[in-house]
């Protein structure tokens, strides 16, 4: 992936235009709540799932030093919706 968008930014710098993309990926949830994805074989999913970049990348952060668990748990949860906020007093 980082060679290609590497190749896609020299392009485009380069003044020769866009590059598209194809960036291909597992869904591990079905296709709506409560879909038990019986057309998926669980030997695919589970190897799916084994080769997720996601918590790969989690533990280079920490080692490195980048980051730790507790700040990643935060950014996955995403910013509080405004119910969730407190409101302060002008």
């Amino acid at each position: 992936m980082k060679s290609a968008l590497d190749e896609a930014l020299y392009r485009a710098r380069s003044g020769c235009g866009p590059t598209f993309l194809e960036c291909v990926t597992f869904r591990f949830r079905g296709h709506y709540f409560g879909d038990r994805m019986p057309y998926i074989p669980k030997e695919q999913l589970a190897a799916a799932m084994a080769a997720d970049p996601v918590p790969r990348f989690r533990g280079r952060l920490t080692e490195a030093g980048v980051c730790d668990e507790e700040e990643l748990d935060r950014i996955e949860r995403g910013p509080p919706t405004p119910s969730k906020q407190r409101c302060e007093p002008s």
